[in-house]
């Protein structure tokens, strides 16, 4: 939550992939609260590449 808070959504977006590689083998519940926490913190920044970031993470849980 700290990297994503102090990355600018840009640089955010281009090294989400290595975040959610660290992530990956939480539980479901750790996935979920960080996919909801990660929405509503791009919602309020209106990064416009939110969707992709979004998508990367619905992805994720699916697994």
């Amino acid at each position: 939550m700290f990297y994503v808070e102090n990355s600018d959504p840009d640089e955010l977006l281009k090294k989400v992939d290595i975040l959610l590689d660290l992530i990956k083998e939480e539980n479901t519940e750790v996935l979920n609260d960080f996919a909801s926490w990660v929405n509503s913190y791009l919602s309020y920044l209106g990064n416009d590449d939110k969707e992709e970031i979004q998508e990367k993470i619905e992805d994720l849980q699916k697994v």
